[in-house]
């Protein structure tokens, strides 16, 4: 049934690959990697028949060393942007090892949820060397800097529909100096995880978890890392300073040094506070309130309620985010001594919270909205709770596994996404109409 509909969902393109290709290894697998189609091309590339392919995982595909990045960078980059595009190493039945160009793409259905992947693979003989913007992006995680961009946005937004006023070089000029601060945060959990040893303990780290590896893969030296984080914190503190000078007071300061202690005393010593069970609550208030009430602040040179009630669902969410990222790393922190929730709590337990948190998430913003202290049009939120469903269903189902659990870890980082984007939207429709 599920092959059915997966196969059912091929685009034109990818079903006369699958059905024509001649050239190459063409090869579809659900959601959770196993092989459901492939073509004569894949039995010739890997030397499999096709009964022995079927079914089994896509893993027997990759040499061990692909497991702790590559694998699940592929899966990562295919769900998120719609395709990956590499050469990597790849290994036959017999053991040997290869070079391959690999292009997977995903496979969507009516409704746009992806159902599947499929791998179109050939020979290579070059391995592609990242550039240097490439390397440092990785190091930066820079798709991450939604989780930033997105409560700036909803904080102008709040300013918006209580003064129907926008301030746009203010509002760019914040959004830019989180981006920076984010920036050196990542860049100093990084290295902090090295010093520590946490990094290197992590055995398999997965595109949401396990820090971008540029130190521990050679892709850049540690104590460029730490040159670069102490820029980017600069940079981003320098734009907060000139913020600060828009308002009477130091409002704006207070809160970007709070923001800026967030970020690199999360991982870094005496506090260290990811390792002593507060990193939690340290991404809860960095990414939600103080950003949130921060960008209001910013427009408005106010302070009220409003920003701060509307900050809560989005700390929740983006803290969530984190709290499902330490499921894969769970030995490798217990090993580090960084005592987080998960490890504190265990697996099981944690499932649990993580569907308490997603429950009260929206049951605080039914109550906003029926409270009419949110506006009605941010109801529109509720249309990400099959998003909730979804995670917490892949979860529970796959808390002790790695790659199984990437697509809960992805489908999280969804819901933090739309959430925040219709909450936003909801603010800046009801000002606009008001």
């Amino acid at each position: 049934m599920e092959t059915t509909a997966i196969l059912s969902a091929l685009n034109a393109e990818q079903k006369t690959q699958l059905e024509n290709k001649t050239d190459a290894s063409v090869i579809v697998a659900n959601m959770e990697g196993h092989v459901v189609a492939c073509n004569p091309g894949a039995g010739k590339l890997f030397s499999y028949t096709r009964n022995e392919m079927i079914g089994t995982h896509v893993r027997v595909f990759h040499p061990q060393q692909n497991f702790a990045k590559i694998l699940p960078d592929l899966f990562r980059t295919a769900m998120t942007t719609g395709k990956y595009d590499n050469v990597i190493t790849l290994i036959d039945k017999h053991g040997k090892e290869f070079l391959a160009h690999i292009v997977v793409t995903s496979i969507k259905n009516e409704k746009n949820d992806i159902v599947g992947l499929m791998g179109v693979t050939t020979h290579a003989y070059a391995k592609k060397e990242p550039s240097i913007i490439q390397k440092w992006l990785t190091a930066l995680r820079a798709p991450f800097f939604a989780a930033v961009i997105i409560p700036v946005f909803l904080g102008t937004a709040i300013a918006f529909y209580q003064t129907n006023v926008f301030l746009f070089w203010p509002f760019a000029l914040t959004t830019i100096a989180m981006i920076f601060i984010h920036a050196g945060a990542n860049l100093a959990n990084d290295y902090y995880d090295h010093k520590s040893g946490n990094d290197e303990l992590n055995q398999n780290p997965t595109p949401f978890s396990g820090g971008s590896r540029v130190i521990q893969d050679g892709i850049i030296p540690a104590k460029h890392i730490r040159y670069a984080f102490l820029f980017c914190l600069a940079v981003g503190a320098l734009m907060g300073v000139y913020l600060n000078t828009l308002h009477e007071g130091n409002i704006i300061l207070y809160i970007g040094l709070l923001g800026v202690g967030i970020g690199v005393f999360y991982s870094a010593p005496p506090f260290a506070a990811s390792y002593r069970k507060l990193g939690e609550l340290f991404v809860a208030v960095g990414f939600g309130p103080l950003i949130v009430v921060g960008a209001h602040y910013v427009q408005t040179g106010m302070l009220n309620s409003l920003p701060l009630l509307a900050s809560i669902p989005m700390g929740i969410l983006i803290m969530l985010v984190l709290f499902l990222n330490q499921f894969p790393d769970y030995e490798a922190d217990k090993k580090a001594l960084k005592r987080n929730w998960v490890n504190t709590l265990g697996k099981k337990t944690s499932v649990k919270i993580l569907g308490i948190f997603l429950l009260f998430t929206f049951l605080f913003t039914a109550w906003g909205i029926i409270s009419q202290t949110f506006p009605p049009l941010t109801a529109m939120v509720f249309l990400t709770i099959p998003h909730a469903i979804i995670t917490y269903d892949i979860v529970k189902k796959n808390y002790d596994k790695i790659l199984e659990l990437i697509p809960g870890n992805a489908e999280m980082i969804t819901l933090n996404f739309l959430y925040g984007v219709l909450f936003t939207l909801g603010f800046v429709l009801q000002g606009a109409l008001s």
